[in-house]
């Protein structure tokens, strides 16, 4: 008997959270906060806290901090099916 952690769909999931976490990422630090002059702290579970030295963080780099934690929170308990259909093509492609 296998454990389900050796299973085919697990590892699948596996790599579609890490694919997600990894273009996540990407789009945060290239695209949401390019050249914000502020440091970021990626936790590891892959969540953003902003590092400040007692100085103002606008609204802007608030909410978009926010949003990437809560797409990073709501993919925990996600089944295959909810990814979205390019992630999954992409890592049946590699798996291929």
């Amino acid at each position: 008997m296998t454990k389900r952690k050796d299973h085919p769909s697990h590892i699948k999931l596996e790599k579609l959270k890490e694919l997600r976490i990894k273009k996540l990422l990407k789009k945060l630090l290239d695209e949401d906060l390019k050249g914000v002059e502020h440091r970021l702290n990626i936790t590891k579970d892959f969540r953003a806290e902003i590092i400040m030295d007692g100085t103002w963080v606008n609204e802007y780099i608030k909410t978009t901090i926010v949003k990437h934690n809560w797409e990073i929170s709501r993919q925990r308990n996600w089944q295959i099916k909810e990814f979205e259909p390019e992630l999954i093509l992409e890592v049946e492609e590699e798996e291929a």
